[in-house]
């Protein structure tokens, strides 16, 4: 298993893992899976886009043989600079087919990593 920060060469593994994710687990998001369908190509990429200019904020994807099988993304706050020690993780998930399997795990662990450089 291969955990990496995504890029606009994994728009289409993006795309559709993130509408498993709003399918299968709608009361986690606060996308609707109707939105997010209808969504333009260009507001996807823009967040593939700034994902790869940013070290603070980032999605993280597991893939096993070219496959994405889970993500998690990191925002950092940046409104003020009293909170931005702070951020939160969102959009954590792995295809339910591939649960139970180490994949969240490694996904944590790497987004741990990012972090602290540990």
């Amino acid at each position: 298993m291969d955990i990496r920060k995504l890029s606009i060469n994994d728009y289409d593994s993006f795309r559709s893992l993130r509408q498993c994710h709003l399918e299968t687990d709608p009361q986690s998001v606060s996308t609707s899976a109707k939105d997010w369908r209808s969504a333009p190509r260009e507001k996807i990429e823009a967040l593939l886009i700034y994902n790869g200019m940013r070290t603070d904020d980032f999605i993280l994807g597991a893939f096993s043989d070219e496959k994405l099988l889970g993500m998690i993304g990191f925002k950092r706050e940046t409104r003020k600079p009293s909170t931005m020690h702070k951020g939160m993780f969102w959009g954590f998930f792995v295809r339910p087919e591939r649960r139970n399997k180490g994949i969240g795990k490694a996904l944590v662990e790497k987004w741990i990593f990012r972090l602290t450089g540990a």
